[in-house]
């Protein structure tokens, strides 16, 4: 009966504008929702999943007008993700907006409160150090049914996207102790035993025992392909370090790396150790009061599964292992005005049609920011999704390496005025056809890698139509690496690169041997070389151009090349028939570099061959100028205004005197 006077008041008690169901942390599930007086029969619910139960009664019920969830103040805990599915009929649902009354208010919650620690035993985790005993608190989960999550292999090469069980403290995340405390160890020597065996400088500390459930994190080969994997365990001292399996490259001397989950390492406030396997944490509070202590325990927070007409408003997402908000095969989705953080896995990992991200809080987050696929390749159908306003930062703290900011897959999406900032590799990957980034602002990215870029495309003739412009990039890596701005790795080709901003950017614009991209109307400051080209497809890469199973004919065929949707892509139809691997058909016209030199063509074959269209480029070394152009004299003593007009003039001006965005 008591369902029947639910299902009766959520039919009749609804204005003409739809149904708003209010829900608050005390609220109760016996309530209808229709209001906010908790304690009365109309008050709020206790549930965000008992408010979308109600609204899919309401919907079922043949009630074609909108429902609004009106979430209040207060934190709501959940162990598994709220869930939003497809509508039973297989038709469009009316619209449904989860929304929070006070913005910043509240906060979804994947996370567990610790409670109820206790002291180091006599004997326990005897490589404790002494000196740290007494302050070490311990969280044993031991005799209770809840699991803590254990680390696992992952990083470069590896898929997976939930991170171990983590641990804040006052909302800060907590680091594993390790060695070195800051910074990397290096790989000294290979051993000749083993391809997983290596020494390090400076040499491991003899207390320093291998024991189970440490790992080693970092660069083992190259400065772009971060891991982390186990260490066998040893009780010798000599410091040779085992890896529990081959790397994806092979060892390198020089390469970068620290051990975590170290126990004879835990020796200061804030180190912490995890021993999931006994249900133990470790851990070294800043303070004696322990109860801002949290771990994160969700896979994910909210997962919208085939939905539509979803918006998602005011919210922050908190503690999640994996991606705060999953997106599956949905259309119409729009998460706006929300703060995610502190999260294992990425932000945000969507999949569909008009999906809009958009004046988002994004950062301490450990697997990426916002991934979105959208959009047919096979037919070339832009999916229109959008990513807007966002500020991105500190997005790559789990896995370091290729996890970006945003990343835009598909056809026809947009990356637009998002701040991204503060990450060790990329800012932002583009992955299929005419995906437009524009009016971004993209700084101190790149600030852990090397051979990488701040805007990142490769390995693909087919993935065409793509534009940038109108972007501020500045202050991009570290001078003792191998930094570009926008790189087109790998033969990438077709891009449309027209009227960026580009600051203290090294390599600010590096095309790797592709075709068919047009360079334009790009400013360029103390970015030196500004524009620079290759042809490794013809050279150290024309192996990878001839083999049929190699990533760039792989690519070739998996798309409808051929067909009329791809036509409008010029030259590409008849790409293994035209000098196949040659960087052709680049265009650089009317860009303008200050301090920053010349284009740099690179081989010499460039040279010769009119590869590159260069015209109506302006090079500014001094108070001076003068055209870089294969078929104009040059002209010395032009004004760099003059030469440019007063709109860019105007922002030349503006980026020599400040870091913000003109």
């Amino acid at each position: 009966m008591k369902s029947l006077a639910i299902v009766f008041l959520l039919l009749h008690g609804t204005s003409g504008n739809g149904l708003t169901l209010y829900v608050a942390v005390h609220g109760s599930n016996d309530a209808s929702g229709l209001t906010t007086q908790v304690g009365s029969r109309s008050g709020p619910l206790a549930g965000i999943e008992e408010a979308i139960k109600r609204a899919t009664q309401y919907h079922e019920s043949r009630k074609t007008k909108p429902v609004a969830i009106a979430l209040l103040d207060g934190v709501y805990r959940i162990s598994a993700p709220i869930r939003i599915v497809r509508s039973v009929s297989g038709l469009p649902t009316p619209p449904l907006r989860i929304y929070a009354v006070n913005p910043g208010g509240v906060r979804i919650s994947g996370g567990r409160e610790l409670t109820g620690s206790r002291p180091l035993r006599q004997g326990e985790a005897p490589r404790i150090p002494l000196s740290s005993r007494p302050a070490v608190r311990v969280f044993d989960f031991s005799e209770t049914p809840f699991m803590l999550h254990d680390l696992r292999r992952h990083g470069w090469n590896n898929s997976a996207a939930v991170a171990n069980t983590d641990l804040y403290f006052n909302e800060r995340r907590m680091r594993l102790a390790r060695w070195p405390k800051s910074g990397y160890a290096v790989i000294a020597a290979l051993s000749a035993e083993s391809r997983k065996a290596f020494y390090a400088m400076p040499t491991r500390p003899d207390r320093l025992t291998i024991d189970p459930g440490i790992f080693a994190v970092g660069y083992f080969s190259y400065d772009w392909a971060m891991e982390a994997m186990p260490v066998l365990t040893s009780k010798n001292s000599s410091g040779r370090i085992v890896l529990s399996d081959e790397p994806s490259f092979p060892l390198r001397i020089g390469g970068r790396f620290f051990l975590e989950n170290v126990p004879s390492q835990l020796a200061s406030p804030g180190d912490w150790v995890l021993d999931a396997k006994n249900g133990h944490i470790f851990f070294w509070p800043p303070s004696d009061d322990v109860s801002s202590a949290e771990i994160t325990d969700a896979e994910s927070l909210i997962t919208l599964d085939g939905a539509s007409h979803v918006e998602l408003d005011g919210l922050d997402f908190e503690l999640a292992r994996g991606p705060a908000i999953v997106i599956r095969d949905s259309e119409d989705i729009r998460v706006e005005n929300a703060t995610i953080r502190n999260v294992g896995g990425r932000a945000i990992d969507a999949s569909g049609r008009r999906i809009k991200i958009v004046n988002c809080r994004i950062h301490a987050v450990g697997d990426g920011g916002v991934y979105v696929s959208s959009g047919d390749r096979g037919t070339l159908t832009p999916g229109e999704s959008v990513v807007a306003g966002n500020d991105i930062y500190d997005y790559s703290r789990w896995n370091y390496s290729y996890r970006p900011g945003i990343q835009l897959s598909g056809v026809g999406n947009v990356a637009e005025r998002n701040r991204i900032h503060d990450a060790a590799h990329m800012a932002m990957k583009i992955e299929g056809n005419d995906n437009v980034v524009r009016s971004n602002e993209i700084y101190d990215v790149v600030q852990d890698s090397s051979d990488a870029g701040a805007i990142y495309m490769g390995r693909d003739w087919t993935q065409r139509g793509n534009v940038i412009s109108g972007n501020f990039l500045h202050d991009i890596g570290v001078p003792s690496r191998d930094v570009r701005g926008i790189y087109l790795d790998d033969q990438i080709s077709g891009t449309y690169i027209a009227s960026n901003y580009f600051l203290r950017v090294s390599k600010a614009i590096y095309v790797g041997g592709g075709r068919d991209n047009v360079i334009v109307g790009n400013v360029f400051i103390d970015s030196a070389p500004a524009m620079s080209i290759d042809d490794r497809g013809v050279t150290w890469q024309a192996e990878w151009v001839s083999d049929p199973n190699g990533p760039l004919r792989r690519n070739l065929k998996g798309v409808p090349y051929l067909g009329s949707a791809y036509g409008k892509y010029p030259h590409l139809r008849d790409i293994l028939g035209d000098d196949v691997g040659a960087p052709k058909y680049n265009v650089f016209r009317n860009n303008a570099m200050v301090r920053s030199g010349c284009p740099a063509l690179g081989a010499v074959s460039i040279g010769t061959d009119p590869w590159v269209e260069s015209s109506g480029n302006v090079c500014v070394n001094g108070s001076g100028a003068y055209f870089h152009d294969a078929n104009t004299p040059t002209a010395e003593g032009t004004g760099i205004y003059d030469v440019l007009g007063t709109q860019s003039s105007t922002s030349l001006e503006c980026m020599t005197r400040a870091s913000e965005p003109c």
